[in-house]
């Protein structure tokens, strides 16, 4: 009996030791681990001050100003990639195809769910929104007024729509 007694102190004496080297060993780890985050924290700070610095020397109205021309003027360039045939008269667009009217038109035309064709005037410059739009029962009428407004020069305009504008103001302006 006192042997078995014996025995079972010695295991749970070796059980106990084994408890503390093992405590220790994820106390090491854990420590090791607040140690990391400590030295990632700093790092972010860090790098928070250094962003804090070179957004206080950046001048946001400046950069969103001339990114703005940029784009209007690369979305100017790309509306301008069909030539105006000087030989096509308004009275001529009568006799024009769907397909050359698509062609020579520089505005937008496409049907909505009312079933209606609409001829664009004008597109959002942040998101490709169609804008301005005049409705016409058929594809060739829409089509027709497409043609003669570029064959007067006018020009699809750009700008901002209000609720593209808005949505950009909420996510990227400070």
């Amino acid at each position: 009996m006192l042997t078995a007694i014996l025995i079972i102190g010695i295991i749970n004496l070796i059980i106990g030791v084994i408890l503390i080297l093992w405590t220790n060993r994820i106390d090491d780890s854990l420590l090791e681990t607040r140690i990391d985050m400590q030295m990632l924290k700093k790092d972010i700070l860090k790098n928070i001050e250094n962003l804090t610095d070179k957004i206080e020397t950046l001048d946001i109205n400046n950069v969103e100003e001339s990114a703005i021309k940029e784009w209007e003027q690369s979305a100017a360039e790309e509306i301008d990639f069909i030539t105006e045939d000087a030989s096509i008269k308004t009275e001529d667009i009568a006799n024009l195809t769907i397909k050359e009217m698509y062609q020579i038109s520089k505005f937008v035309v496409e049907q909505e769910e009312d079933e209606k064709w609409y001829v664009y005037k004008a597109m959002c410059q942040l998101d490709g929104c169609n804008m301005e739009g005049t409705p016409f029962e058929t594809e060739r009428e829409a089509l027709e007024e497409g043609v003669k407004m570029t064959l007067e020069g006018k020009k699809l305009s750009m700008y901002a729509c209000p609720s593209c504008y808005i949505e950009y103001q909420n996510e990227f302006v400070l």
